[in-house]
């Protein structure tokens, strides 16, 4: 590859870089624009706050804020949020997140009793919920 070409592929690579970000900028202010007019109930509380993942130092950000969390806990709420319903059955929690399908009641209770308190500390703003006889969810919590 000539010095002309590989100047010229960045050129080209770097143009659609710029229209792939432009297009986001405005489906983005389009679904803000959506988000606006419904009422606040319809709203699914991940669209309220939405979090983002840093597997690289198991940081969590949500809004102006960011936190490091164990890996269990940092594992735990990426597959609650990435879940359907952001919900995960017991025997999920035990595969995905404890690599363990054979863990004990009392390892899973521990797991979740320890990221509660964990996501609580550092002001997380949803909290994991429990559905008796199902498993957990991840719903909007009681901070702002």
């Amino acid at each position: 590859m000539t010095q002309t070409s590989a100047k010229e592929q960045v050129f080209t690579k770097m143009q659609e870089l710029d229209a792939a970000l432009k297009t986001a900028v405005s489906v983005r202010t389009e679904l803000w624009s959506m988000m606006a007019n419904l009422p606040e109930e319809d709203l699914f509380a991940g669209i309220a706050i939405p979090l983002t993942f840093y597997e690289n130092g198991h940081v969590i950000a949500w809004g102006d804020d960011s936190e490091h969390f164990t890996p269990s806990t940092f594992e735990l709420v990426r597959q609650l949020w990435f879940s359907p319903d952001h919900t995960l059955s017991k025997e999920d929690v035990r595969e995905n997140v404890m690599f363990n399908e054979d863990a004990s009641a009392e390892a899973l209770r521990t797991l979740i009793k320890e990221a509660r308190k964990e996501l609580q500390e550092a002001d997380f703003p949803h909290e994991i919920e429990t559905l008796w006889g199902r498993g957990y969810r991840i719903r909007q919590g009681s901070q702002p």
